[in-house]
């Protein structure tokens, strides 16, 4: 399987090595539209849809585009709807490669729910 990173508040995709989908701080971001309100099953069918494997929000940048005299950025995410998305058994947080600490990476996890199976997809 190939993976696709969704990205939330970093709009420099060119220094991905991998397929991305972003939005600059002018749109609305393709995370909060899939994620936002949504119950986790509903979060799972839209995150496989767009092919999207990992998310990582760089919370640097959205502290900075939040900032008065900004662009400014959507109320979402905050830290606590990030460990939503993780208490929801629908993603897992991965160590990041950077010496960051305010850049979150999460895995979408692959499961099945008790009485399904793939091929009924």
């Amino acid at each position: 399987d190939s993976m696709k990173l969704l990205l939330v508040g970093q709009a420099a995709g060119f220094q991905f090595k991998m397929p991305i989908v972003y939005s600059t701080c002018f749109d609305k971001s393709p995370a909060e539209t899939m994620l936002r309100g949504a119950k986790p099953d509903e979060q799972l069918q839209s995150l496989r849809a767009a092919g999207v494997t990992h998310l990582a929000f760089d919370w640097f940048e959205i502290a900075r585009y939040r900032q008065s005299g900004n662009y400014g950025f959507s109320d979402w995410p905050q830290p606590a709807d990030v460990e939503q998305l993780i208490d929801s058994g629908v993603f897992e947080e991965l160590a990041t490669p950077f010496e960051r600490d305010d850049f979150q990476v999460l895995k979408v996890i692959e499961r099945v729910e008790e009485g399904t199976s793939d091929e009924e997809e």
